[in-house]
């Protein structure tokens, strides 16, 4: 943002800044110190200077809170931002988790443990981090072969919630973070079991699980569970944040999460896309695949995001791996990268918008031999992080979270006269 043009007043003086905000100074200086706010020095200006679109989204924030019209109707629809958080940012078509730049993450390999530990407490750990499984045995009552990938899921999480015995006893941060680290790890042994008890990272476990020793696959895996660790307030997210504004637990809070997240256009979307992929229709090209879902005015599955105009920044990190395992494993791995990349190219000539996370995330699946599930399972373990993230800030914040219905029914009248 350092060459940002002044003359455009893309960004503005403290006097202009407060005049437009309504506010003091000492306000404004408030917000840069909170990080709702850029303030930048620049060669030949005295005085800080404010990034204009830093002030709008704050004007917005304060429309949305005080119920203004066409701003809080549009609210809960992919419009103005309605809660204050501190965890991640989407600007400018980039991701960035606690002020991190999520690409920098991946090039610097953070592991997906360090990312926990650091969307949950603000501070990036720079040694590697392992978790241990927490000692309870649930029951599977032959759900775990039957069920879907929810189903089972959300027995489970129950099933941890009855029977740990410290259960609800979470208001302390501490406990919660102990918990949510090993109930992420029993997760994850649950949904990958090894024979070996032997230490080691989610990613590395989660390979040795498929017998896929190569590290293409370790980082395929380890990428999966980055980018899908936490992405604002999506509508899993939302439902974990107003079941923890009650007060409710970790693990109550999780069960929110995880219902939401079984819904198909939320979580499990990524099993449309792995039959769209996987199973076209007989005799049918892809072409005429592609083709009957946009004729239908249908975004293809896995495709576009409202987020993101110039498309998805989590996808190309993950096709990336999926390229490179595809072509370390061969076979077919290999050939069904050819199809994904075979469906890319020709969805991007018939003016498709670009892929989105499920797509991105299918391609790794595929290339590591997953079930239909194995894209919203990489999904799910990573995005447990957020979630817990999520409940610890909404409980920090300590409001009910309670919107207002705007009501569009009958005219209120009084009651009709009896028959006597």
């Amino acid at each position: 943002m350092a060459g940002r043009n002044t003359k455009d007043k893309s960004m503005l003086t403290a006097s202009e800044a407060c005049a437009l905000l309504g506010i003091k100074a000492q306000t404004l200086y408030a917000y840069v110190s909170r990080g709702l706010l850029r303030a930048e020095t620049h060669p030949g200006r005295t005085g800080k200077l404010y990034a204009r679109d830093d002030i709008e989204t704050l004007l917005a924030r304060s429309r949305a809170r005080s119920g203004h019209g066409p701003t809080a109707a549009s609210a809960m629809r992919w419009g103005d931002p309605i809660l204050d958080s501190a965890i991640t940012c989407i600007q400018a078509g980039q991701i960035y988790y606690r002020g991190y730049a999520l690409r920098e993450l991946l090039r610097k390999g953070i592991s997906f443990e360090q990312t926990a530990e650091l969307l949950w407490s603000g501070d990036l750990p720079h040694h590697k981090v392992q978790w241990t499984a927490l000692p309870i045995e649930v029951p599977s009552a032959g759900l775990e072969t039957k069920a879907s990938l929810s189903r089972r899921l959300l027995h489970r999480l129950a099933g941890l919630a009855l029977l740990d015995p410290e259960g609800g006893s979470d208001e302390l941060i501490d406990q919660t973070l102990r918990r949510a680290r090993g109930l992420i790890r029993h997760t994850t042994d649950a949904l990958f079991p090894i024979a070996t008890q032997a230490g080691g990272s989610l990613s590395q476990r989660m390979a040795t699980a498929l017998n896929l020793e190569q590290s293409e696959a370790v980082e395929a895996i380890e990428t999966a569970l980055l980018v899908s660790a936490d992405h604002e307030l999506n509508a899993s997210t939302f439902a974990a944040r107003v079941a923890a504004s009650t007060g409710a637990d970790l693990y109550a809070s999780l069960l929110a999460a995880l219902a939401t997240f079984s819904g198909r256009h939320h979580g499990l979307a990524s099993i449309e896309v792995h039959a769209f992929l996987t199973e076209p229709p007989a005799g049918w090209s892809r072409r005429r695949q592609l083709n009957a879902w946009m004729e239908g005015g249908q975004l293809l599955p896995g495709f576009g995001h409202r987020l993101y105009a110039e498309g998805d920044p989590r996808v190309e990190p993950l096709l990336q791996k999926a390229r490179t395992l595809a072509n370390a494993r061969k076979g077919e791995a290999s050939r069904w990268m050819d199809e994904v990349e075979g469906v890319l190219n020709l969805a991007k000539t018939m003016g498709s918008p670009a892929p989105n996370l499920d797509f991105a995330l299918v391609a790794v699946a595929l290339a590591l031999d997953l079930p239909r599930e194995g894209a919203a399972t990489l999904f799910l373990i990573g995005r447990l992080a957020g979630w817990t993230a999520h409940i610890l800030e909404q409980r920090q914040q300590g409001f009910l979270l309670r919107p207002r219905a705007r009501y569009v029914g009958r005219a209120p009248m009084t009651a009709p006269n009896g028959n006597g």
